[in-house]
């Protein structure tokens, strides 16, 4: 359609310079014209072709390379504040899982007074693909203090966040220690990289001086219940408006609102008040899973032969 629009404007002119002239030199001319411009209009849908070629060729390339990009795996988690005797005294576990660097918190059981009871709550929604426990998993030395211990409290001992010590004449039978092995035995391995299974001990308290850039320990564990509930209504608030500011968006469940409720935990006293205060634990256990998860700025103390403890790094630069 093009040719025969070209071939019928190219005769009007011609025979407007030829003046209508009939003879061997003008149908020459005509014909040199008309050849050329057909050559021409060849090239023009050649080089559209090519364009064409090109351009469903890169997007057929782009489609298949989206298509190759895995989508961005969920991983469930556990934060563990478990206790010394969870035959006799009471431990509690939060849950959660992170999807990139977006943690959300599902759920959390306190008031769990045996291991069993803790395993159950670790496994309520399958097996988690990493553990983070606020006890020590890992305990060779008969007397003293661990090395991961020593050299985290040359770190914090001035914050007032230094931590106790764990050996195997005061734990010959530690049920943390039956934990990390529990877990060792499903696959989690010590200190793991963020891809396998995992499972780490932590240390809320310079945690949080970390997470939340506080000068020094927060104090909500020990004195009068006042000062208790003082210190975890600050805690609570803490974790609700500023745990998104360490790194991760964190988002929690609706169900959960009484843990961080500051008129909730001002009526508490006793165990009701010491639950309350390990489920906080266990959160804080969890946002540390969260960040070890998502690959942000940790410090290991110690190793995974004489016991390691795990801090995020908060705002500091990372260290190892």
């Amino acid at each position: 359609m093009l040719a025969a629009k070209l071939d019928s404007n190219l005769t009007v002119r011609s025979e407007q310079i030829l003046g209508r002239n009939h003879g061997s030199d003008s149908a020459l001319l005509l014909l040199s014209l008309s050849f050329c411009i057909h050559i021409q209009i060849i090239m023009i849908l050649v080089c559209i072709a090519s364009v064409s070629m090109a351009f469903f060729s890169s997007a057929f390339t782009l489609v298949r390379c989206v298509e190759a990009i895995p989508p961005m795996t969920s991983y469930r988690l556990a934060g563990v504040d478990l206790a010394w005797q969870p035959e006799r005294n009471p431990s509690a576990v939060a849950l959660g899982s992170v999807h990139g660097q977006r943690l959300s918190v599902d759920a959390v059981t306190g008031s769990l007074v045996s291991l069993a009871e803790v395993m159950s709550a670790i496994d309520r929604e399958g097996q988690p693909h990493g553990v983070a426990v606020d006890a020590a998993l890992i305990i060779r030395n008969k007397t003293g203090q661990r090395a991961c211990e020593r050299d985290l409290n040359k770190d914090y001992r001035s914050r007032s966040a230094g931590c106790h010590p764990s050996n195997l004449t005061l734990y010959p039978d530690a049920a943390s220690v039956k934990l990390g092995e529990t877990l060792s035995t499903r696959g989690l391995k010590h200190h793991g990289r963020p891809a396998e299974p995992w499972q780490i001990e932590c240390y809320p308290h310079p945690a949080i001086i970390e997470l939340f850039s506080l000068p020094e320990r927060l104090r909500y564990k020990k004195g009068s219940v006042k000062h208790k509930r003082g210190g975890q209504i600050r805690l609570a608030q803490l974790i609700q408006e500023r745990a998104s500011d360490t790194g991760l968006a964190v988002e929690f469940t609706e169900s959960l609102s009484p843990i961080f409720d500051p008129e909730h935990i001002a009526a508490l006293r006793g165990k009701a008040l010491k639950a309350n205060e390990d489920q906080l634990d266990a959160i804080v256990c969890l946002l540390i899973a969260a960040h070890y998860q998502a690959s942000l700025p940790t410090t290991r103390y110690g190793d995974r032969e004489t016991g390691y403890i795990v801090v995020p790094n908060g705002l500091r630069e990372k260290k190892s």
